[in-house]
């Protein structure tokens, strides 16, 4: 028989753990439980005591939620990937995952195992050959222990793994799959960006501006609470609101954008013109009105929120902690890989 319910899909983040379970019934995809709990480490904390905390929130998170069973799948983070492109002639295609592994071997300067994970991202015309350019996602098997190790002290058994990249944009991507589109996930201390087409991710990068930093310029600069400023989108005047907040945060926003744009006119150049037609904000202040909007406007390009359930029944999501909804596309990106 089909599984009925997905694995728990665990999201350790840096500041908070996500849960998350789906199930099957009556034919419909449904959110059966969601829960997020927050890291209780200090910024100063040791590396053993931030992984100390992430167990014991994935231990409050499993305590508190209604999720069925103990099989799990996780994401290595971003941040313990390296992207690396690699550009390969089509001649040689047959040898790829060999000549991929001895490049990045190569290449590395740290010691330790590496596992490799190439994308196919598009055939182009490279100094007089044709040759497949592909998106290798690397990363350390130290780090793959390592969380296979913490999974399993917070009491359950991983049954796969996936790269977080792909699981954040998994649940847009099985919407759209011609769609090519930018997810920009605003984090507490870094932003990753992350291009998709074809249902796949083509682009990655982390930029050193984080949520933490903008809230800290807009609670210096302005007389409103951050959370005050959330509460207020939709109100009827979030539109000037909007421009006071884009305004302060235009500085800071700078260099964000700078890196947007190097990847849409990478992406632009690889499939022959402005590939990208679509942002999606995620992240704990992405609602800050006239965010999304405005940096739509600056890269040229229609931008919205980035809503994960747009398409499912989300009960147990809508009372979630802060961030609400754009906090699980990779809770939920995880548990649609294992269900048809």
């Amino acid at each position: 028989m089909p599984r009925n319910c997905s694995p728990i899909a665990l999201d350790f983040g840096g500041h908070s753990v996500k849960a998350l379970q789906l199930e099957q019934k009556g034919g419909r995809l449904r959110v059966r439980c969601a829960h997020l709990e927050r890291v209780a480490t200090a910024p100063s904390a040791t590396p053993v005591e931030r992984r100390a905390g992430r167990i014991d929130a994935a231990q409050r998170v499993l305590r508190t939620g209604s999720f069925r069973g103990r099989s799990a799948i996780v994401a290595l983070g971003l941040a313990e990937i390296e992207p690396r492109r690699i550009r390969i002639p089509m001649d040689k295609l047959p040898q790829a995952g060999e000549i991929i592994t001895r490049e990045i071997q190569d290449q590395q300067d740290q010691s330790g195992e590496l596992r490799i994970v190439p994308i196919p991202v598009a055939d182009l015309f490279d100094h007089g050959q044709t040759k497949r350019e592909f998106l290798c996602c690397v990363a350390k098997a130290a780090a793959i222990d390592d969380l296979i190790q913490v999974t399993e002290a917070a009491g359950l058994v991983p049954e796969a793994i996936d790269l977080e990249p792909c699981a954040q944009v998994r649940p847009f991507a099985q919407r759209g799959q011609d769609e090519c589109f930018l997810h920009l996930d605003i984090g507490e201390r870094h932003t990753r960006i992350t291009i998709v087409r074809g249902g796949a991710p083509v682009w990655l990068r982390t930029s050193k501006v984080g949520g933490t930093a903008l809230v800290a310029t807009l609670r210096q600069r302005l007389p409103m609470d951050v959370e005050a400023l959330l509460d207020l989108r939709h109100e009827p005047d979030a539109g000037q609101l909007g421009d006071v907040v884009t305004g302060t945060l235009a500085e800071p926003l700078e260099a964000l954008l700078l890196e947007i744009a190097s990847g849409v006119r990478y992406c632009g150049s690889l499939f022959q013109g402005r590939a990208v037609t679509r942002m999606r904000v995620s992240g704990g202040i992405a609602g800050l009105p006239g965010l999304a909007p405005y940096l739509g406007r600056r890269i040229g390009i229609t931008t919205e929120i980035a809503d994960p359930f747009d398409t499912l029944a989300t009960g147990p999501v809508t009372s979630s902690a802060a961030g609400g909804r754009t906090h699980y596309c990779t809770a939920l990106g995880l548990a649609l890989r294992s269900l048809p």
